[in-house]
């Protein structure tokens, strides 16, 4: 019987994204080679390991349930020799590989690699954007990371294999241009406000790719006149439209404090009392034994816990009239 590691990756990352397409997607491989190399694996074992439906989602057999966590012992155990072997054997070998939400771009990043760059100047850094938690929890338990900061419920299934620190609490707001007045927000809350004499820029609002449901949910509930108007390719994106009267959105407070200070004077960030985010740094466990690894995740911590959070609070929110 010959099986491979690449095997074992291959099958556990189709059953944690739950299709091939999508496993292709998080390797970076075409999608017939997935297929081919599953195929390979359940010929060697002699048994079928998943079932896909209609739609292209797996379902697992007995067989793909024993090997799910056969595979995910095996591979963690695999992961863990080779970082015994660099911690013993190899010198300045460290290898940051940093997975955030795309709420935290710009002078976020740019900060915290300076701070990891003063723990290890020999360490290789890359930073992998990412549009939703989902994904991040994924490449973490795909090993394609080893670092993220990224919120704790996404990662509820893997808290046993993960080092989690808490760095800060994030809230929904909602941005809306500074030339809309207070009288114009709390008339357009109204829910029996008449359409036309509702300010117009309050009857569009600005929504992203992941965000879709999110805003039109927030909408329907809060402001029922209001129709999505342009759908931006970031968050960022879709504040630079506010501060040019284009409309209203929903943002993340988090991503505040990496938005010009030129941009934020031309908007109001109103606190719409929603569910508190709770955000972490994770780190695979096995690595607090290696003592740069530590350092950096305690760095994360810190600069998030600190310097991050310090510059959330500078945000104004303002409460709904």
């Amino acid at each position: 019987m010959h099986i491979t590691f690449h095997q074992l990756e291959i099958f556990k990352t189709v059953v944690i994204t739950g299709s091939l397409t999508l496993a292709a997607r998080r390797l970076g491989v075409t999608q017939p080679l997935v297929s081919q190399q599953l195929a390979k694996l359940e010929e060697q074992l002699g048994a079928r390991l998943v079932i896909r439906n209609r739609k292209g989602l797996i379902e697992l057999t007995a067989a793909g349930n024993y090997w799910d966590k056969s595979s995910s012992d095996l591979l963690s155990r695999f992961e863990n020799i080779i970082y015994d072997h660099d911690i013993k054997f190899r010198e300045n070998d460290v290898v940051v590989q940093l997975g955030v939400i795309p709420n935290l771009r710009s002078s976020f990043i740019t900060q915290a690699t300076n701070m990891l760059e003063k723990i290890s100047r020999t360490a290789k850094i890359e930073v992998t954007y990412e549009a939703d938690t989902k994904a991040l929890s994924e490449l973490l338990k795909i090993r394609k990371l080893n670092f993220a900061i990224t919120t704790r419920t996404s990662l509820k299934d893997e808290a046993h294999s993960l080092h989690i620190s808490p760095a800060y609490t994030d809230v929904l707001t909602w941005v809306v241009p500074r030339s809309v007045t207070a009288a114009d927000i709390k008339y357009a809350l109204n829910s029996e406000a008449v359409l036309s004499e509702i300010n117009p820029t309050l009857l569009k609002y600005i929504t992203m790719p992941k965000s879709k449901i999110l805003s039109k949910n927030w909408y329907d509930n809060n402001l029922k006149h209001s129709e999505s108007y342009i759908e931006a390719p970031t968050f960022s994106t879709a504040i630079d439209l506010v501060a040019n009267n284009l409309g209203t959105c929903l943002a993340n407070l988090s991503l505040l404090p990496n938005i010009s200070r030129a941009v934020i004077k031309k908007v109001r960030v109103y606190d719409v009392a929603a569910e508190k985010i709770e955000t972490v740094v994770a780190m695979h466990r096995h690595l607090k034994t290696h003592s740069t690894y530590s350092l950096i995740h305690a760095a994360l911590v810190d600069y998030c816990t600190r310097h991050h959070s310090l510059a959330m609070s500078s945000i104004l929110l303002a409460k709904l009239p």
